[in-house]
Order: structure tokens, then sequence, then C-alpha cells
């Protein structure tokens, strides 16, 4: 098995500039907010994406405790940020947030492959999309091997 070279912008330092550019937005919504109210906008944030991702990113074929465990939350503190970003450097948030999210892992590849091509690989999973896809199929009209061919 072949190890895989890791990548220097996408591997160590898009995650630096991501968690500097975040970890920034979250120190000025905490000095803007305070303790309290930014606990509370935080809970009420999570409270907010938890039952949304649950709903969106399991019916795509994604794992349940990795949804409401991992990928609220980060929605979650990742909106915070933005909001405190805005306070702190009002229109230059769109640039910070653009430039994080433009050369964010998500849409690697996007110049090799197309951009929807690497969308749909991250966002659902091959194996799961084609098992729902013959359920569907096998609902409506029998089995896949009943079906006459093309």
């Amino acid at each position: 098995m072949s190890r895989v070279r890791p990548h220097p912008w996408y591997d160590v330092a898009w995650p630096v500039v991501a968690g500097l550019a975040a970890g920034a937005g979250l120190l000025a919504a905490y000095g803007w907010m305070g303790p309290w109210p930014f606990a509370l906008a935080l809970a009420v944030l999570e409270l907010a994406f938890a039952p949304l991702a649950w709903s969106l990113l399991t019916d795509l074929g994604h794992d349940l405790r990795h949804v409401v465990l991992r990928i609220a939350p980060i929605t979650a503190v990742a909106a915070l940020a933005v909001v405190g970003l805005t306070d702190a450097i009002a229109q230059w948030t769109f640039v910070v947030g653009g430039f994080v999210l433009l050369t964010s892992p998500l849409l690697r590849g996007c110049t090799r492959r197309g951009f929807p091509t690497t969308l749909a690989t991250r966002m659902s999973p091959r194996i799961d999309t084609r098992r729902r896809f013959d359920e569907i199929v096998a609902h409506a009209f029998g089995a896949p091997e009943d079906m006459p061919p093309r």
C-alpha cells in the first residue's frame, strides 16, 4: 500500500489559516458580546444547526454521530466566527471568508476533475447513493434484475 504524500497547502497551511480566521472571529465575538451572551449564542446556534444538519446530511448517507457531534458544532462555531469577524473587520469578512472557503479541501481538485464531481464525491458516498437508488427502483418498478435491458 502506497502512502499519500501530504500536500503543503491542504494538509498544513490551510488548517492554520482557517484556524486563525476562526479564532480571531471567536475572540472578536467574545469581546463584543461578553461571556454569557457568547455562550448563549453558541448554544442557540448549535441547537439550530444540529437538527438541520441531521435532517439533510443523514439523508445523503452520512453517519448520525458524525453529523451531530462534529459537523453541526463546526457549523455553529463558524457562524459565530463570521459574526465576530464582521464586527471586527466589517466588509473585509467577505474577503477572509471567501479565501478560506475557496481554498478549502472541499474544493480541492475542482480545476482537474470539475466542481460538480469533486463536490458530489465529498458530499455523498457513492456506495450509499447506489444502494438507495436501487432501493427506489425496486420499490417503484420491482427488482433491478426484473427490469428490461436498456
